[in-house]
């Protein structure tokens, strides 16, 4: 008896030895982590995320994007991702068509998503510095993380009063007027701006900015407002050889307001990209 007992021992340990060939570190591709990378690129102005001096930063824990995946036909699975909280596995991004490849897209602030595309109107935003990101042809089931690299979709325009100004600079106020509507295409991370709707903002202060959507300059103009005067500024008239406001670029005013006229110091797309200087002045 115990010659069989220490037998039937040992066949039944050789059995599960032989049931464990797979490493105990392995999973199954469906039960692997999605790992989500983040960063921002030439950003201003902003609390939230976290952003340096130069624009550049990164989303903080608990700060919410939109997250799109595509099987790159008509698939489309789209998650509220909340950064530092949000666990995403492969067995999460199931397509009937089973693809190679999966392409991911993402939008701050997070919308409701219905499909790729969604409006985006500044005059109604309360946040309105869009960012969208893009990566295309991840490996379905990696382990490799999927880096998200978030851009500012609008253009930065930037009107600054000089020293030189014979007027009181922080009180003058500045109403900037152009396009506010666009389409956004979040798979190709493109916008279509809205050629039939315009609307106005005003700021006031030496220095004030405005976000627009990506347009033609011949479609912004600025009205200065200060010692009971108004002055209206075509951006075309003074803006050189640049047609056209570019998303994720800044372009940079500086005005001086003397007796009689408004002189344009000089104007330069910078931070965002420089596309070069102009001169000019204005007559009142």
């Amino acid at each position: 008896m115990k010659v069989s007992y220490f037998a039937f021992m040992a066949a039944a340990m050789w059995a599960c030895c032989g049931c464990s060939s797979e490493k105990s570190g392995d999973k199954p591709v469906a039960d692997a982590k999605i790992g989500i990378r983040t960063s921002i690129l030439d950003r201003s102005e902003m609390r939230t995320p976290s952003l340096d001096s130069n624009g550049s930063g990164s989303f903080a824990d608990g700060d919410h994007f939109s997250l799109l995946v595509s099987d790159g036909a008509d698939g489309l699975l789209d998650f509220d991702y909340e950064t530092g909280v949000t666990q995403l596995y492969w067995k999460d991004v199931t397509f009937a068509s089973s693809p190679e490849k999966v392409h991911f897209a993402a939008c701050y602030p997070k919308r409701d998503l219905s499909g790729a595309q969604f409006a985006f109107d500044l005059e109604t935003e309360a946040d309105k510095d869009l960012l969208l990101a893009r990566t295309a042809d991840v490996p379905a089931g990696t382990t490799a993380p999927v880096d998200l690299t978030f851009r500012h979709a609008m253009h930065r325009l930037v009107v600054t009063f000089t020293d030189d100004s014979d007027v009181d600079t922080e009180s003058v106020q500045t109403v900037c007027t152009a396009r506010s509507a666009c389409t956004v295409d979040l798979l190709d991370g493109t916008l279509k701006t809205d050629e039939g709707r315009k609307a106005s903002f005003s700021a006031r202060g030496k220095s004030v900015f405005f976000l627009l959507v990506p347009q033609k300059t011949s479609d912004v103009e600025f009205e200065l407002r200060f010692d009971d005067r108004t002055c209206r500024v075509p951006l075309s008239d003074h803006a050189g050889s640049h047609d056209e406001l570019l998303g994720g670029m800044q372009l940079h005013v500086e005005l001086t307001l003397k007796e009689g006229r408004v002189e344009i110091g000089k104007t330069t797309i910078e931070g965002w990209g420089d596309q070069g200087t102009v001169e000019g002045e204005i007559i009142l």
